[in-house]
């Protein structure tokens, strides 16, 4: 009877601390540090990483993600690296290399600038007078770089986010557009108190798009894990799990400093600026 008890107990043990099981597998995932939506230091690896391992695990699939610098994470994945790559906006060029999942998140993309320079824009051509920092690999307007193909606006290319809102600080570079909750992700961490006071952004979006991710058309199983990936993310969806995650992440963080910063940095609000 004894024995009966114990290997029930253990059963039950192990129903109740079992770690999920893969029967399909792993899928290979490759992204960048972007807070405060991933990163290798947050809890689940950020809440982009986390809804899309819950998506995959939710149809038998265990996520493996590796975190690189932008730019090689992209050519990676191109080449078939790994099977797919978190945190992607479409573009013409992407689709036509990679299978997009259905969107994750969305970003809003924002124009930031130093407090001290007077900024204002409502179309494209409002954007000639400034030098702007893009960060590489990223993905802005196809307004805005057939323009600066054309030589009408003048950009400059950093590796990284960060290196841009730095260079922003220091006025080595004029308007530095970014996603909203990442900019005031980089203002918070990266910057010094001094520094954040000097820094704000403009209220009309640049773009608003969807990110997901991308699966290369030159990989085999790439439709497959593009299925699953859709599948696994609706069924979070149905649960209604998305604003459990967010409400659970550093976005919430982020979002609560940020009512309170916002007071001083509309940008479009004069009296705050320093003439």
């Amino acid at each position: 009877m004894l024995v009966i008890k114990f290997s029930f107990l253990v059963l039950i043990s192990a129903t109740l601390y079992s770690k999920p099981s893969y029967p399909k597998g792993e899928v290979s995932l490759v992204t960048g540090e972007w807070c405060p939506y991933l990163s290798s230091e947050f809890d689940f690896q950020g809440v982009f990483a986390r809804i899309v391992t819950k998506a995959f695990e939710l149809e038998g699939y265990r996520a493996q993600i590796s975190f690189k610098p932008w730019a090689r994470a992209y050519n990676d994945v191109k080449r078939g690296i790994h099977d797919g790559s978190i945190g992607w906006a479409r573009t013409d060029k992407r689709k036509k290399l990679f299978y997009f999942s259905d969107d994750v998140l969305e970003q809003e993309q924002m124009i930031f600038h130093h407090k001290a320079t007077l900024f204002d824009w409502s179309e494209m051509n409002d954007l000639k007078p400034y030098v702007l920092g893009l960060t590489r690999s990223f993905a802005y307007t196809k307004a805005l770089q057939e323009m600066i193909d054309k030589g009408l606006i003048k950009a400059e290319i950093s590796s990284s986010d960060e290196q841009n809102m730095k260079r922003l600080v220091l006025k080595r570079i004029d308007l530095f557009p970014v996603a909203k909750e990442v900019g005031i992700c980089l203002i918070r961490e990266k910057l010094s108190k001094e520094q954040r006071k000097k820094i704000v952004f403009h209220n009309k979006p640049l773009k608003v798009d969807g990110l997901g991710v991308i699966f290369p058309k030159n990989r085999s199983k790439s439709e497959n894990f593009k299925e699953a990936l859709n599948r696994g993310l609706k069924k979070l969806k149905e649960k209604g799990l998305f604003p459990k995650y967010i409400e659970e992440s550093e976005i919430n963080l982020y979002e609560k400093w940020t009512c309170e910063w916002m007071k001083d940095h509309w940008s479009l609000d004069f009296k705050n600026f320093d003439n």
